[in-house]
């Protein structure tokens, strides 16, 4: 399962904890008060919307064929 370093917002157990229920959940318990105990997250300025420009299809030349 990992070696207990927290990786990408999780937390690898030891393959041994997945046996002892009470274990595990005082591990959870541990994990969810830690959360808790951090500061909100601070909000982020919303993005400007970019507009694109549409850019016309050239017109086929007079007397040219279709290709298919």
């Amino acid at each position: 399962m990992g070696d207990g370093r927290v990786r990408s917002k999780k937390a690898m157990l030891p393959e041994s904890m997945m046996g002892n229920p009470t274990q595990l959940r005082r591990w959870i318990a541990r994990a969810f008060e830690g959360a808790a105990s951090l500061p909100a997250k601070k909000a982020k300025k919303a993005k400007k919307a970019t507009v694109t420009k549409r850019v016309p299809k050239a017109a086929p030349a007079k007397g040219a064929r279709r290709s298919r």
